[in-house]
């Protein structure tokens, strides 16, 4: 399956780590590293591998937490909104969610345009679908998840989608446990529970095809390789749906109060004006252009201020040359706006 690579670093890796550990991702970089889906064993990669002074981590090159895209049959399609256009999310390599810095792309939600097209044949329907891979590698294991006892989604859709077990394919088939995340017009939170010691085609609120090979759960809550929202299509007529994933988590662990409101672009966790702050930076001169006087902090991966100033619209340059090689967080208190830079 098409992953893709993060090329960059996360800053707040400690308060990452003193997340909830059912809430697996959302759409706080500051929480979840470049967004990155934080399974069982991602996050023990993290806690055994923390960036760097230079914010590298062998986590990044992993493929476990990644999301991809597909699109198979009848000419099927996905597209997500990141960084301000659809591109599209179907084919390899899948874009990056967050940009060169770490800062998320997709805003308030990762907000998806699914095109179904019609069916070829019974199990060749028309497909578009995202995923995430549990394991580093996803053809050598997967997690055991049989006692997490389900999983939460926090969403919107204007059409039915489904949430898949994905277990081997090359054993089991391409055609495993589902179950139904109801078309919601405004944010919704649902909880998909299973029954790990059910046998047959049905497990609390999952199920499988009839017409495909026999299978207890077991198999794919075991080994357990990946997570999946597919738009299945087995009619003649295409289908399109528009689906904003918000929060994902084990069953219980999803925010009790939510929004899901799509992609509104976000800077450093706080909405900016798209034209409040435009940063850029060359060596060690920064430049900020700014529409009124504010100040501007840069904070080191300690969270302590190194270096304030206040900028106009006529004097918009900051020297760094006396700050050390690093990381740091620009910060623009009275916008709201926070930002990641790398002095070399």
């Amino acid at each position: 399956m098409n992953t893709f690579k993060k090329a960059g670093l996360a800053i707040a890796v400690a308060s990452s780590m003193a997340f909830a550990q059912g809430n697996l991702w959302g759409t706080d970089d500051e929480k979840f590293m470049s967004l990155q889906v934080l399974f069982d064993g991602v996050r023990e990669c993290w806690a055994g591998s923390p960036p760097d002074e230079m914010g590298q981590s062998p986590c990044y090159e992993s493929t476990g937490g990644w999301w991809f895209g597909y699109a198979e049959n009848g000419g099927s399609t996905l597209q997500a909104h990141i960084g301000n256009e659809w591109v599209n999310f179907g084919a390899a390599p899948s874009p990056r969610l967050t940009d060169a810095m770490g800062l998320s792309l997709i805003g308030s939600g990762f907000s998806l345009k699914y095109y179904a097209g019609p069916a070829e044949a019974e199990d060749k329907p028309g497909l578009a679908a995202i995923g995430v891979n549990v394991l580093q590698n996803p053809n050598t294991g997967g997690e055991n998840v049989a006692a997490k006892g389900g999983v939460c989604v926090v969403y919107r859709s204007n059409e039915d989608i489904n949430l898949e077990l994905g277990w081997h394919e090359a054993t089991y088939g391409y055609n495993t446990f589902q179950a139904l995340l109801p078309a919601s017009a405004a944010g919704r939170m649902i909880n998909l529970t299973w029954d790990a010691t059910a046998t047959g085609r049905t497990s609390g609120d999952f199920s499988r095809e009839t017409w495909a090979p026999l299978h207890d759960i077991a198999v794919a809550l075991n080994d357990l390789r990946a997570l999946k929202f597919p738009l299945k299509n087995t009619t003649t007529t295409p289908i399109a749906a528009d689906f904003t994933l918000c929060e994902l988590g084990w069953a219980g662990s999803c925010s009790s109060t939510y929004t899901c409101s799509g992609s509104t672009p976000i800077i450093g966790g706080g909405a900016v004006a798209v034209n409040a702050v435009n940063l850029k930076i060359a060596g060690r001169m920064l430049s900020l252009a700014v529409e009124r006087s504010t100040a501007v902090q840069i904070i080191n991966l300690q969270g302590a201020v190194v270096y304030s100033q206040t900028l106009t619209p006529a004097k918009q340059l900051m020297n760094l040359s006396n700050l050390p090689t690093g990381v740091y967080m620009v910060r623009v208190p009275d916008l709201g706006y926070a930002n990641k830079i790398l002095l070399k």
